[in-house]
């Protein structure tokens, strides 16, 4: 029987082994000495941080002492600036006034010479509002400062319409209707006079239709009276400025003043067109005007 001849024993080589692990060992090395780096912090030095800490200290304590002492002068000024004249009211003004006094809307304000500016401007609005309580005149009033310590009212007024005359006094008619309480001798402007009128809202009616008329047509009117009775409350007779009178009824009166050329072509003097139903003219010897305004 034949033996098996033993197999022979495999080789290893040592540098195939060793590299491996160097390799590996390598590695480790080098990501403990990244992280190390990344770690490490070179201390600061005493030498280098105390001049920086004091800039630091000195710059927030300048920064404080700037607020500070910006406070005490923005209360000193203040309290200073109360103290002087220009704190005061010096002068009052009006301004955009054709009807109205001056001096009354400066009296019916309430802000008087004196009066601490702060407050006024303060409560301003509580002055307009009394201003145009006091004045129905006045449509629109703006307090403005004008130089250091003046005041001007700048006001605007409603249009005015014509002219109530009561007891001699020409009392102001606004385009709202309104007759102003307070009121002149005589009127100023181009207005017409309202006469006659006992009923508020007839004069209102009759101030409707005026403001209705064409320009030309108002100008040419000098006063109007209300000469209404149980048959017609709307009859009125204007008074025109070329020496004419005309008749007409309210409701139509916008209507038929076309006609007027016409009806005063036909006289050769003054006299009366009549508008209310028809529309005809009479010389003043022939009419019948049993209403003498």
């Amino acid at each position: 029987m034949a033996r098996r001849k033993p197999q022979g024993k495999t080789k290893v080589d040592p540098e195939k082994t060793i590299k491996p692990w160097e390799e590996y060992l390598h590695k480790e090395q080098t990501k403990e000495q990244k992280n190390a780096r990344r770690q490490y912090r070179a201390p600061l030095h005493v030498s280098k941080t105390l001049p920086q800490l004091k800039r630091t200290r000195l710059s927030r304590l300048v920064r404080n002492v700037v607020i500070v002492l910006a406070i005490l002068l923005t209360i000193g000024g203040s309290a200073a600036y109360f103290l002087t004249p220009f704190s005061r009211v010096r002068e009052i003004s009006v301004t955009g006034t054709t009807i109205a006094a001056d001096q009354a809307v400066i009296d019916q304000s309430g802000i008087r010479s004196g009066a601490g500016l702060f407050h006024v401007f303060l409560h301003r609005q509580d002055y307009t509002r009394h201003l145009l309580k006091q004045m129905p005149l006045l449509k629109k009033v703006a307090i403005k400062r004008t130089g250091i310590n003046d005041i001007v009212l700048q006001v605007k007024e409603y249009p005015v319409v014509g002219y109530a005359v009561k007891a001699g006094i020409y009392h102001p008619i606004l385009s709202t209707g309104t007759v102003v309480s307070g009121g002149q001798s005589k009127p100023v402007g181009n207005y017409p006079v309202y006469a006659d009128f006992t009923k508020a809202a007839h004069l209102q009616a009759a101030v409707k239709v005026y403001a209705s008329l064409a320009a030309h047509v108002q100008t040419d009117i000098s006063e109007i009276h209300d000469i209404g009775d149980k048959d017609n409350p709307n009859r009125v007779m204007l008074y025109l400025n070329d020496g004419n009178k005309v008749i007409a009824d309210l409701d139509s009166l916008k209507q038929k003043m076309v006609y007027y050329p016409a009806m005063k072509a036909q006289l050769k003097g003054p006299g009366i067109v009549d508008l209310e139903v028809g529309a005809y003219a009479v010389p003043n010897s022939t009419a019948k005007d049993t209403k003498k305004p």
